[in-house]
């Protein structure tokens, strides 16, 4: 079996980076999944870039952004990824994939007042501030998507 590729904390930074010098305005990003346990030290490096957006616009402007960065939206996501529910999936030509999720993820965790506050502010990025999101270390206390986003990565 192949192994998707992975990409380190410098990768990832370098693309944030392009796309905040791009934004028109300030805007605010919530990681979950390897990405964000990536940037906490707890992964070496993460196959996809699970990003989260307060709005509809915020999420739109920052595929705009990335874009500018060389990713393309991927038209026909395989199977697991269509239950995902993002607004976007996006991939460069290196095989870095970012999900973009306005609001909601998985179809069922929905990104609230509470978890933006409980979230670890990590670094601002130009015009975008981005936000560490852990999930809970109580099993019981896991929202499942949470779960399920934790494992595929």
């Amino acid at each position: 079996m192949i192994q998707p590729k992975t990409f380190a904390a410098g990768d990832l930074s370098k693309v944030l980076d392009y796309a905040g010098s791009k934004l028109g305005r300030k805007i605010a990003a919530y990681l979950i999944g390897g990405c964000a346990m990536t940037f906490m030290g707890r992964k070496v490096a993460t196959k996809d870039i699970d990003i989260v957006f307060g709005s509809a616009a915020d999420a739109n402007n920052f595929a705009a952004a990335i874009r500018l960065a060389g990713f393309e939206y991927v038209r026909r996501p395989s199977g697991r990824y269509n239950a995902l529910g993002a607004s976007a999936i996006m991939e460069d030509n290196r095989g870095m994939r970012f999900d973009i999720f306005d609001r909601q993820v998985c179809r069922g965790l929905e990104l609230s007042q509470g978890m933006k506050t409980r979230a670890r502010v990590y670094q601002s990025f130009g015009n975008l501030d981005v936000y560490l999101m852990a999930p809970p270390t109580s099993g019981s206390n896991r929202d499942a998507s949470t779960k399920w986003k934790t494992q595929q990565d």
